[in-house]
C-alpha cells in the first residue's frame, strides 16, 4: 500500500501572522490558499495571531474572516511598543548629552523583526503532530524561525513561503551592521531547516539560487495572483472623463509627480487623476493644475469598484539609486491585470515591468523616468479612450488565478510529505537491519 494513502485527509498547519480580521495586502495570498487547498486534497489548520501588533495593518478596517477554515489564535507580547519606548528614551537621553542623536538601537537588536513575542511555538508543535507538513507564510520573517522550531519538535517537513526576499531584499530599509549580520545567520538557519522555500517572482528565485547554491534545489517560485476577475462590462464611453487612477498607498520612492506633471502640461479636456487611498505631497502640489480626486482609505471591495471606472490604471513601483533591476512584483499588479484595462507602469526594469508588458492587453511600460515618455503614453491612451474593450490576457487568467496557484502549492506540500515518508521508512529499515545485526 502507498504510504501516503491513509484513511484521514492530508493536513497542513499554516502559520500565518497576517490573517483576517487583520487587513493588509499580505492576507490575500494566505486567505486564498486556506480557501483553495481543500479542493486540492489538503485540509489546512491556520495558526495566526490574536491581535497583530505592527504598523502595516490598516487601522480602522477589518477583513472578513473566511468561513469553513479551521483557525486557531495565540497571543503576542507587544515587543514593538517596548522597542519604540526604549529607542525613544535612548534617543532623548543621547540627544541631550550629545546635542543631536537619532537611532533605533534596540529595534535593530531585535532582528529580524519585533514579532519574536508571538507565542506560537508550543501550540504550533501540538497542532503539527496531527498534520503531514508545516507551511509558514512570511513576513514577519521571525515566523520562519518559529516554523523551524516547530519542525524540530514535531518532525514534520517544513515549507517556507518567503513571498518577498528576506536578507536579499534590495528594497529593504538600511539597518546596523549587527542587524544585517544576525539576520544573515537567521536566514541561513531557516533555509537549512526548510524542506522547500517558495519565492514569488522568477527574479527572486534566480537571486536566491545564485546566493545560496547549497540550497538551490529547495527553491521554487509560486507567484502572487488574483482572487477573481474584475472586468468592466463594455468599453469606456468617449463621453466619460479620462480617468488616470492609482490604487493604494504612495510611499517611499513611489511618487506620482511624473504623471501629474505630464497631465498638467497636456491639459487634456475632461482628464482627471484619481488617487484611491491616502493622498501624497505631490498630489497636493498639483491640485491647482490637475483635476484631482482623493478617496482616502477605502475597503478592498470599494477599491475594486473604483478600478472598474478607470480609463488608465497607474502603477508606481518606485526606483532606488544603484538598484536598476527590480525582482519584485507588486500585489497590485495582479489586481490591475485582472481588470483588462490599460496600464501605465512607472517602474524600473525587472520582473514587474515584464509582467505588465507580457500580460496587459494595453501596456504602457516606462522603465526610464523621462518626461517625454509620460507625455506620449498619456496622449496615446487619451486618443484611444472609448475604443478599447477591456480584455484579460487568457494566459494570465489561467496561470495566476488563486485556484491554479493553490494547486502548485499542493504539489510542493505533496512532494515534501512524500520525501518525509520515504526518509522515515529508510530510517526504520536501517534501524531494523542494525537490530538484526546485533
Amino acid at each position: 500500500m502507498d504510504a501516503m494513502t491513509t484513511a484521514r485527509p492530508r493536513r497542513v498547519l499554516m502559520l500565518c501572522y497576517y490573517f483576517p480580521p487583520v487587513q493588509t495586502v499580505a492576507i490575500a495570498r494566505n486567505v486564498g490558499f486556506a480557501r483553495e487547498l481543500p479542493e486540492q486534497g489538503w485540509e489546512p489548520t491556520v495558526l495566526t495571531v490574536r491581535e497583530a501588533r505592527d504598523s502595516w495593518s490598516v487601522r480602522g478596517q477589518s477583513a472578513p474572516v473566511p468561513t469553513g477554515v479551521d483557525i486557531e489564535r495565540t497571543s503576542e507580547f507587544d515587543c514593538d511598543r517596548l522597542l519604540s519606548l526604549l529607542d525613544g528614551v535612548a534617543s532623548k537621553t543621547l540627544r541631550s548629552a550629545l546635542g543631536r542623536w537619532r537611532g533605533h538601537w534596540f529595534r535593530d537588536l531585535c532582528a529580524p523583526d519585533p514579532h519574536h513575542g508571538w507565542r506560537v511555538r508550543r501550540r504550533g508543535a501540538q497542532l503539527a503532530d496531527g498534520c503531514d507538513c508545516i507551511y509558514v507564510s512570511c513576513s514577519p520573517f521571525s515566523s520562519a524561525l518559529a516554523g523551524a522550531a516547530i519542525k524540530r519538535r514535531s518532525g514534520r517537513p517544513l515549507v517556507l513561503d518567503f513571498r518577498d526576499p528576506w536578507v536579499l531584499n534590495p528594497q529593504a530599509p538600511q539597518h546596523t551592521r549587527f542587524h544585517d549580520w544576525i539576520s544573515d545567520r537567521m536566514e541561513r538557519a531557516a533555509l537549512r531547516a526548510a524542506d522547500c522555500v517558495i519565492l514569488n517572482t522568477e527574479g527572486t528565485l534566480r537571486l536566491y539560487r545564485e546566493h545560496y547554491p547549497e540550497f538551490a534545489d529547495r527553491f521554487v517560485c509560486i507567484p502572487n495572483g488574483f482572487d477573481e476577475l474584475n472586468v468592466r462590462d463594455g468599453s469606456e464611453s468617449a463621453d466619460e472623463p479620462f480617468t488616470v487612477m492609482h490604487v493604494g498607498m504612495l510611499y517611499l520612492q513611489r511618487d506620482p509627480e511624473p504623471v501629474l506633471r505630464a497631465l498638467a502640461e497636456l491639459d487634456l479636456p475632461d482628464a482627471r487623476f484619481v488617487q484611491v487611498g491616502p493622498t501624497h505631497p505631490s498630489i497636493e502640489r498639483y491640485r491647482d493644475r490637475v483635476n484631482i480626486h482623493v478617496t482616502g482609505q477605502v475597503t478592498p471591495a470599494e477599491a475594486s469598484e473604483w478600478m472598474r471606472s478607470a480609463s488608465l490604471l497607474y502603477l508606481n513601483q518606485g526606483r532606488r539609486p544603484g538598484n536598476p533591476e527590480s525582482v519584485a512584483v507588486a500585489a497590485k499588479t495582479y489586481e490591475y491585470l485582472a481588470t483588462g484595462l490599460p496600464i501605465l507602469a512607472d517602474c524600473p526594469p525587472g520582473d514587474n515591468a515584464r509582467m505588465v508588458d507580457d500580460y496587459a492587453t494595453y501596456p504602457y511600460v516606462i522603465t526610464e523616468p523621462l518626461h517625454d515618455l509620460f507625455l506620449a503614453a498619456l496622449q496615446d491612451a487619451y486618443a484611444h479612450r472609448g475604443e478599447r474593450e477591456p480584455a484579460v490576457h487568457p494566459e494570465f487568467a489561467s496561470q495566476f488565478n488563486r485556484t491554479a496557484l493553490a494547486g502548485r502549492l499542493a504539489m510542493e506540500l505533496e512532494a515534501v510529505s512524500r520525501r518525509q515518508v520515504q526518509d522515515d521508512a529508510t530510517a526504520a529499515s536501517r534501524s531494523l537491519e542494525a537490530g538484526n545485526a546485533r
